[in-house]
């Protein structure tokens, strides 16, 4: 690990940072990145700034992902190599140095720093055990219980009250001043976190609405996760992140420079937005996903054997089986969550003009990961690392930025802890990233060479690592030498041909292997405890 970023003037003054991130969200879903579909006008005016074209996660999971953004560590780095561990109280995170600078913290939304199921008895806030009063039922996370076919049941257990100590429970929380808390998507946010008790206390009608039992028509049968939520928008919880980020603006302290984290559990599936926006576009005039007939064939043999990658729980499914009709209505509600984000972005994004707070505030848009949404013939995001999953939006905009510009540079969610760090003045701890501060201001063209991912699964033979370049893609499996994934980004840029063993690739997949060799040696196991699935 090297040491990223440098002390600045110490007289220069602090500068605002707010931050939003999606979940789930491909780079192509955006309308200043290229859709013409997808209205984003609040989030386009974020990218009327710095489009980063090129913008890797170091892995195309949640947990992990999210921990690498705020750490700028890799995942065996920072000890958060897949869903349901714990990000380290001891790790540096974004907020706690801004916080220790002077900076007011705070986020709203999905964090997704600990396991969700981890066990009540650890007390960690975003654990669904945390907020369950003693004596409560146990809850079995609702997509769970789709995923093996079961019931929602009466929703008696909705109906347990919270545990009064966690409702009442702010924070800090990993460097964060005060937090509100979503936890989970869709299905599983009202069995815990700060969202859940406002909805139980204004709206406990409201509890049992998020399910595809109660949607507002009914949903496909060939796939369970996509339906019309019957909750209204006005109390969705996109809309209440985004109600909750104005009220902190509009108490904080006006003195302090402040670092926002505002977190939208969408559109990860289930792919479920409520009205208006689950009806924004007509299915019919969605585009069909990018697949080409058997692509598979000479991709690494799980893909062609589902019962081993479902065994990644929440991973990708594949779309045999799935009709035109059900897929195209899935891609449709994805594109509405979307638009149900950008008017949450809007908002936040109206309060701080308000305040005439925009010209002295640096404003991000990214997200953890992506969504393979049809393409490959996949839903969801697995141990494949398409270029769905691994490039994400990243849109940037601050005053001495540059302006309404595209860069093709590769970055990567490693680069945020200096980079934000070195916007603020402040010297990084050690990262595995580097600041991207001279790319934005115009001074450099590009700032690494390559971008390195790595996937740690709970099936050994399918722990993988990834080297990306300007012009290909490899993903190496340590545990199967006879699997690998070879793409040439000039002649195929959708990767629909895997070139992995092919005559005359030997010598580059021996120049990228040496390269991932050097920067980040195989290492399959992680010495962190799993505390759930989640």
């Amino acid at each position: 690990m090297s040491r990223a970023g440098a002390p600045k003037d110490s007289d220069k003054p602090f500068r605002n940072v707010v931050v939003f991130f999606a979940d789930q969200c491909r780079s192509d879903a955006l309308g200043c990145l290229g859709n013409r579909q997808v209205r984003t006008p609040n989030i386009d005016w974020i990218g009327g700034g710095t489009r980063l074209r090129r913008h890797i996660t170091p892995n195309q999971m949640c947990q992990p992902s999210r921990a690498a953004f705020f750490t700028g560590l890799y995942p065996r780095h920072n000890l958060v190599h897949r869903n349901g561990t714990t990000l380290p109280e001891t790790i540096p995170t974004v907020p706690r140095v801004l916080a220790d600078a002077g900076y007011t913290t705070y986020a709203a939304g999905k964090l997704h720093f600990q396991a969700i199921m981890a066990p009540a008895r650890l007390e960690m806030p975003e654990s669904l055990g945390f907020w369950r009063a003693p004596g409560a039922p146990e809850v079995l996370y609702d997509y769970i219980r789709y995923e093996m076919g079961l019931e929602l049941g009466d929703g008696a257990q909705l109906r347990q009250p919270l545990r009064p100590e966690a409702v009442a429970w702010r924070g800090p929380f990993y460097g964060f001043d005060y937090v509100d808390l979503v936890i989970g998507e869709s299905l599983d946010v009202i069995h815990g976190g700060h969202y859940a008790a406002w909805l139980a206390e204004h709206h406990p009608e409201l509890l049992t609405r998020y399910g595809p039992d109660v949607a507002l028509s009914t949903p496909p049968t060939d796939l369970w996760e996509v339906w019309k939520c019957a909750i209204p928008w006005e109390h969705h919880y996109n809309t209440w992140i985004a109600d909750r980020t104005c009220d902190f603006l509009h108490t904080r302290k006006r003195e302090q420079p402040f670092f926002a984290f505002v977190s939208f559990p969408d559109p990860h599936h289930p792919f479920s937005p409520p009205a208006p926006y689950c009806n924004r576009h007509a299915p019919r005039d969605v585009p069909m996903p990018r697949s080409i007939p058997g692509e598979l064939e000479r991709m690494p043999g799980y893909l062609r054997e589902e019962p081993l990658f479902r065994a990644e729980h929440g991973s990708q499914i594949s779309t045999i089986g799935l009709s035109e009709d059900t897929l195209r209505l899935a891609i449709a509600h994805y594109y509405g969550s979307i638009e149900l984000i950008d008017d949450a972005v809007g908002r936040v994004l109206d309060t701080l003009r308000a305040q005439n707070a925009l010209d002295e505030t640096l404003v991000v848009f990214s997200s953890d990961h992506g969504e393979l949404l049809g393409d490959h013939g996949f839903l969801r995001k697995g141990p494949s690392p398409y270029r769905q999953l691994l490039e994400v939006p990243f849109l940037v905009r601050g005053p001495g930025l540059l302006q309404n510009r595209d860069l093709v540079a590769l970055t990567s969610h490693l680069d945020v802890m200096p980079t934000l760090a070195d916007w603020a003045g402040l010297a990084a701890p050690p990262t595995d990233g580097v600041s991207l501060l001279p790319l934005l201001q115009g001074e450099s063209s590009s700032v690494r060479e390559a971008a390195i991912g790595e996937y740690h699964s709970r099936l050994p033979e399918l722990y993988n690592r990834t080297i990306v370049t300007n012009s290909w893609r490899l993903t190496r499996y340590e545990a199967r030498q006879d699997w690998g994934e070879l793409f040439n980004y000039e002649t195929d840029p959708g990767e629909h041909r895997n070139l992995f063993g092919e005559p005359g690739t030997a010598e580059i997949v021996r120049e990228l292997t040496a390269e991932l060799d050097a920067a980040l040696p195989p290492q399959a196991h992680v010495n962190a405890e799993i505390l759930g699935r989640f």
